[in-house]
């Protein structure tokens, strides 16, 4: 094995990825030996080698002598000695092909100038990750043993990656997204990753990269990409851990040229600042690839069933927020009265085969549907719904879902758009996707092919997926469709000979329709006619209409960046790192004197959607909670003092839910108590500690769902101030006490005191609360209104619909 050598520099990230389908396949370094079972797991008493010094480092890729010597431990190794191979800069898909050759047709290279630097596109690779064994594969086996160290690199602390664009596909040549991924060694798969989704801690599109320009990503904080620091995203977030490593990926149908790429802490950017020069680099860099006799002809692609024939369609000219969405969240069955939300009113599905209703094998429990027709397969249960696109040509459409095949078997969901028109002999087209359990199929697309995009290994059918279909007709039988899958664009096709349905069909048709068993969760289905819309499009523009979890289309904001402290239910609050801060540490919660050894009134529900169920039934006389003690500010500086708390959590309808609890004293052990009491049995939210008196409430019925409550605090002194209390991302309070008290102007009550200074979750009173917590965030940055936090809600909540 090598063994440790002195590097001064040391360079970039496990650079790009490859997207979805066969083009998405592993390509390793050769001569690496990777096994098809699963990856082997390291015995608990073996530990790999602790961090080694790898920040900062500075690549210029001018030592590489060509690409295949860039991925060889004789160029850069990494620091520890290890049963495993021991390159630094390892290709985890793109680069090699299957064989472990360099790929021909890949886009990804070392530059042939004099002033090296690296052209990446369609592919992935990772920096100072290890193989904990020999023959351990280095592609998507982040997640078996948490004990088991992954990297070298100490990102725990904030960081910066920074690098010179030299060049970039531009939206008129074919853009694709720029990902930075820590402890995830896959396409950005979030269950391959011991952070799940917050191992992407960033996501940009190639084209809004600037040749000559030096790219600054911080995390967490903000990413600038013209100098002149103009923010285009903010993580909130950092994974990271002690022994973590770096991927980079750029996924199919743009590139990215990069040099001078340095990684260094925050705490010390001196090594950044000195690299000038990026103006003076050229795009007139040898473009030609060193390793095939020419230049690949088109831009790399995923490789589905059938070959891509048209580029992405282009991004409209439309502004998306103007769309008009038609949206179907999960919550009723399809037929079922006000199921359809058009943006102006409440509808429902038509019922499709009246021999087989589909309320006969659908049944929608909080928010998900399920379609189950495996006690009849031999029917046809569906539902329509229309018009959905004007009748006049060119035409556009965009549908997406997210949706489950939770049996694994052949066929699960059928989504069937007819677009009307008349071919001269009476007939229009019509498309058929349909999720299966190896693939998406175009089961009626033209009358020759059904084109498809099948599954790559490790992609689970049976966990929700965001899938999105994108058409435009050019005429009655001629048009073109671009599959999106989990916000990638995994296939696409055209027809000028379209599957046929009847002229006057103009609909959508979800369900089944094809005499099999079928087994789906359906989350949400959104569509529109405004125009055909890529998955970028829909980032942060969803219809606002409680869909669910549409954390796939929510992106950070630009803008000033918020800073949150994080508790979101994947683990139970007790538990250790529980909690991630707003500076990337771990914490966690201490529970009260009267609790259980076992903390088992917050118990982590089995279901993995981050959830945890909180029962204090059976101890009604103790005190059963989860606290955070919190900053005590000067008490002669600290003012005004600023907090904002918002709390996911469902209530039961029979007890109360939960309590929200929050204490700001500061350091002369004088200051304001706000405790927050989620009802479900009522119907509300009460403010019981407030200024002793006084209980401003927000009730109207029992509720056995989910909301989003967001308390905003502003205290002016250690005992006044103001408070109000907003649901589900509606800017107009629920509680504000000037307006609960006809008060003229915004009044500062004396607050119930306390001592303390904590967050705390659960029951503090001994009344007996149960209910089911999704999460729970904080800033003291500022008391925010909903409106201020669009957008910027830290990513891996789950769910945060209004936000």
């Amino acid at each position: 094995m090598n063994k440790l050598k002195l590097i001064s520099a040391m360079t970039l990230t496990s650079l790009l990825a490859a997207c979805g389908g066969s083009g998405d396949a592993d390509r390793q370094t050769p001569d690496i030996d990777i096994p098809t079972a699963e990856p082997t797991i390291a015995p608990p008493e073996y530990r790999i080698p602790t961090t080694q010094a790898h920040i900062p480092f500075l690549e210029d890729f001018n030592g590489a002598s060509d690409t295949a010597a860039f991925f060889d431990a004789a160029y850069k190794e990494l620091g520890g000695d290890y049963p495993g191979e021991d390159e630094f800069f390892f290709s985890t898909a793109g680069v090699f092909d299957s064989e472990g050759n360099l790929d021909p047709s890949g886009g990804n290279w070392i530059t042939a100038d004099s002033d090296q630097s690296f052209r990446l596109g369609n592919a992935r690779f990772s920096m100072a990750q290890i193989a904990p064994l020999e023959g351990d594969a280095r592609t998507k086996t982040t997640v078996e043993n948490e004990t088991i160290l992954r990297g070298e690199m100490d990102l725990s602390q904030p960081y910066r990656l920074s690098f010179c664009v030299v060049d970039s596909s531009g939206a008129s040549s074919g853009s694709s997204g720029f990902e930075l991924y820590v402890d995830n060694n896959s396409s950005g798969k979030s269950a391959e990753s011991i952070h799940g989704a917050s191992s992407r801690v960033l996501k940009l599109s190639t084209n809004q990269f600037i040749a000559g320009k030096r790219a600054e990503i911080n995390i967490p904080g903000d990413t600038i990409l013209d100098g002149a620091g103009t923010v285009v995203s903010t993580g909130t977030i950092n994974p990271g851990l002690d022994t973590s490593f770096l991927q980079i990926r750029v996924s199919s149908g743009g590139y990215i040229v990069i040099d001078d790429m340095v990684i260094e802490y925050q705490s010390d950017t001196s090594l950044g600042d000195a690299q000038t020069g990026c103006d003076t680099k050229t795009t007139d860099y040898a473009t030609e690839n060193p390793w095939v006799d020419a230049l690949p002809t088109a831009e790399p692609t995923v490789e589905p069933t059938v070959e891509p024939t048209i580029p992405p369609a282009p991004t409209p000219e439309v502004d998306v927020s103007s769309a008009v969405f038609t949206s179907f969240n999960g919550k009723k069955q399809p037929t079922e009265v006000g199921s359809i939300n058009t943006g102006a009113s409440l509808v429902e599905f038509d019922e499709g085969n009246d021999s087989f209703p589909i309320a006969d094998y659908w049944t929608a429990v909080e928010g998900i549907g399920t379609l189950d027709t495996e006690a009849n397969k031999d029917i046809k249960t569906y539902a329509d719904y229309g018009p959905i696109v004007e009748e006049s040509f060119p035409k556009a459409f965009t549908v997406a879902a997210r949706l489950a095949n939770f049996k694994t078997l052949d066929k699960s969901f059928e989504i069937e758009m007819a677009f009307s028109g008349d071919d001269g002999s009476g007939n229009a087209a019509r498309i058929k996707m349909m999720l299966r359990d190896d693939q998406v199929q175009f089961d009626k697309f033209d009358s020759a092919t059904k084109p498809a995009w099948d599954f790559p290994e490790g992609f689970d059918v049976t966990k929700y997926h965001d899938y999105q279909l994108q058409v435009r007709m050019e005429s009655v039988l001629s048009g073109s469709i671009w599959l999106y899958v989990d916000g990638e664009l995994v296939m696409t096709a055209s027809s000028a000979n379209m599957s046929t349905t009847s002229a006057d069909r103009n609909e959508i048709r979800i369900g089944e329709n094809s005499s099999s068993t079928f087994h789906a969760l359906v989350d949400w289905i959104v569509w529109t006619g405004s125009d055909g819309y890529s998955a970028d499009d829909l980032v942060d523009n969803l219809p606002d209409d409680d869909l669910g979890d549409t954390s796939g289309y929510e992106s950070a904001a630009g803008g000033t960046p918020i800073s949150f402290n994080v508790y979101n239910g994947v683990l139970a609050p007790l538990s250790d790192d529980s909690i991630t801060l707003d500076d990337g540490t771990k914490a966690k919660f201490e529970g009260s004197s009267q609790a259980p050894a076992d903390a088992d009134f917050f118990t982590a529900n089995d279901d993995t959607d981050g959830t945890v169920t909180f029962n204090s039934t059976t101890n009604i006389a103790d005190k059963m909670y989860a606290k955070y003690n919190l900053e005590k500010v000067d008490a002669a500086t600290g003012y005004p003092r600023y907090l904002t708390a918002l709390i996911r959590a469902k209530g039961d309808a029979t007890d109360k839910t939960i309590e929200l609890d929050i204490a700001l004293a500061d350091a002369d052990n004088d200051g304001a108590r706000i405790k927050s009491i989620l009802n479900g049995k009522d119907g509300g939210l009460q403010l019981e500690k407030w200024d002793g008196t006084l209980k401003p409430d927000d009730y109207s019925k029992p509720y056995d769902d989910y909301r989003i409550y967001q308390v905003a605090i502003t205290l002016d002194s250690a005992t006044t101030g103001s408070v109000k209390v907003y649901r589900d991302g509606d800017d107009t309070a629920v509680i504000d006490v000037a307006t609960d008290q006809d008060a003229t102007t915004p009044v500062s009550p004396a607050f119930k005191t306390d001592s303390s200074a904590y967050i705390r979750i659960g029951d503090g009173g001994g009344n007996g609360y149960n209910g089911d917590l999704d999460w729970v965030i904080w800033s003291d940055e500022a008391a925010y209104k909903p409106s201020d936090l669009k957008g910027k809600l830290p990513s891996g909540l789950g769910v945060t619909t209004g936000y």
